[in-house]
């Protein structure tokens, strides 16, 4: 990404993008420089990943609010930060690119010609006769530094709860207009404060 930072004045080379969610729809994107990407947002941006024992007792609703892309690097990542509904609390979720990427594109309504992985499983839902009724995050693994997340469904009075990756869940989320859920055990070691 051969961009300049969007920030006024500012000559460096763009290697953050940011979108910003609301309802689950795209509101606005930027990119910026590093330094300015973390000083423009209510958040901040990681210097490493955080660890929490397994313990899905109670939850918290979150949405998804914004996602950050690192594009212009030798290994792109993305982080997907969710906010509580009262925007007081927040965490992030680390995906690969191409995750990243399918999060965005959920978010801006993006006609793919094929259905990503998500997407078909959405599909796959649909045409079975089920609703997805919310996505939780329930456990991080401290060896493996990886969130697990389930899709809880309703097919006529029967529920069904599927483990999935947090990085195809909350998308799901995003595409069928679902709550998502958030173990408070989990909170209470990666949630985050807002400035």
């Amino acid at each position: 990404m051969d961009v300049p930072c969007q920030f006024p004045d500012c000559r460096e080379k763009a290697d953050v993008y940011i979108a910003e969610l609301s309802s689950h729809s795209f509101l606005r994107g930027a990119t910026w420089c590093e330094p300015h990407a973390r000083s423009q947002m209510p958040f901040t941006l990681p210097s490493q990943p955080h660890s929490c024992p397994r313990n899905d007792e109670e939850y918290a609703r979150f949405e998804l609010k914004y996602i950050v892309g690192f594009v212009d690097r030798p290994e792109p990542y993305g982080l997907l930060y969710l906010f509580d509904d009262n925007g007081e609390q927040y965490f992030y979720v680390t995906s690969g690119y191409f995750e990243f990427n399918s999060s965005l594109g959920v978010a801006r309504r993006r006609n793919d010609p094929r259905p990503l992985t998500f997407q078909a499983i959405a599909a796959i839902i649909q045409a079975l006769g089920a609703q997805v009724q919310d996505v939780i995050i329930d456990e991080y693994d401290v060896e493996t530094t990886v969130y697990h997340a389930k899709v809880r469904m309703l097919q006529g009075n029967r529920p069904a709860v599927v483990d999935i990756r947090p990085s195809d869940a909350l998308p799901i989320a995003i595409l069928t207009g679902s709550p998502v859920f958030v173990s408070k055990i989990v909170l209470e070691k990666v949630g985050r404060r807002t400035k």
